[in-house]
């Protein structure tokens, strides 16, 4: 589409092209839901951007309590604990989570580091979860994953502080494996792996015994 734009001097006109196409507005990387939930041994993390501008992705940082308490608020260092690319460019709602697990309980802070794909990067807001505190009761969960192949996790608690063992046996009942006989703590989650790749496909049960008390669950190993 052309046009006349007249001038002060008679006769004296410019002629314009005028495109017809839309305006492109950036647009910014818009925060709007940041939210950090303990469950158990894990910290759930997650947030929706509204929209996005050459979004490279978000790297997940954290910071413990100990740390704050002994390098102080300034001087700790923030820990780098995953990233999550972004969708670039985007004008619709996204949504992203991550799952954090700590290798012990504490208490934990958050945030989110928004980095372009040009180099620069925001901050989100901190956020804060206990990590690991349960009620001091004495519990056996459930391995996961089951079945597996080859290594599989087993948590549990303790009604206080004392000598816990965790041991693996067969289906004959020979004990195969000892992943933990030590002193623990209470009011926190305990967890341990077993790596059975030298171990035959089957059924094996996995028992914590914590003082004259003793709890047993089954597995199932499958190569």
């Amino acid at each position: 589409l052309t046009t006349a734009v007249k001038l002060n001097a008679p006769n004296e006109y410019i002629y314009c092209a005028l495109a017809r196409s839309a305006i492109i507005v950036p647009l910014p990387v818009e925060l709007t839901s940041w939210t950090v939930t303990a469950d158990r041994s894990a910290a759930v993390l997650r947030w929706t951007t509204a929209t996005e501008l050459d979004n490279y992705g978000f790297d997940v940082e954290r910071l413990s309590s100990s740390a704050q308490k002994t390098e102080g608020t300034a001087g700790a260092r923030w820990e780098s604990v995953g990233f999550i690319p972004g969708y670039g460019t985007s004008n619709v709602s996204r949504t992203y989570s991550h799952t954090d697990v700590p290798t012990s309980p504490g208490r934990y802070s958050y945030r989110l580091k928004q980095v372009d794909r040009n180099g620069n990067f925001s901050y989100s807001a901190v956020m804060e979860a206990e990590i690991g505190s349960v009620p001091a009761v004495l519990s056996l969960g459930a391995n996961y994953p089951n079945p597996f192949n080859p290594a599989t996790s087993i948590e549990f608690t303790l009604p206080q502080s004392g000598r816990a063992t965790l041991s693996v046996y067969s289906l004959l009942g020979q004990l195969v494996a000892v992943l933990v006989d030590k002193e623990l703590t209470s009011g926190s989650v305990h967890r341990y792996e077993w790596n059975a790749a030298d171990a035959s496909s089957g059924i094996y049960f996995y028992r914590l015994t914590f003082g004259s008390r003793t709890i047993v669950n089954r597995m199932m190993l499958v190569k």
